[in-house]
């Protein structure tokens, strides 16, 4: 019989592979929109760890251009927070 967190362990390394695979075949990015981020790690939660400079957001270009996080930190960052390692 597997244990839980053996499980879990199995599922984070299965998903870290799956989306570097995913990556590589160009159908998955390591980058998304702010608008992504807000929708799916919560728009609370991104400005939250923008304003405690947790992460910082990628301009490319100046001015009014888009505004890109990477997915893996965003990921973390939420990981940390629902295991309340992470102070809000």
């Amino acid at each position: 019989m597997i244990d839980t967190s053996d499980y879990r362990q199995a599922m984070k390394i299965a998903n870290i592979v799956t989306a570097d695979i995913l990556v590589r075949c160009g159908l998955f990015t390591d980058h998304i929109s702010q608008r992504e981020a807000y929708i799916t790690y919560g728009e609370a939660n991104v400005r939250t760890w923008v304003d405690t400079k947790l992460i910082e957001p990628l301009k490319r270009g100046t001015g009014n251009s888009k505004k890109l996080f990477n997915r893996h930190k965003l990921d973390l960052l939420l990981e940390l927070e629902d295991k309340h390692k992470l102070k809000k």
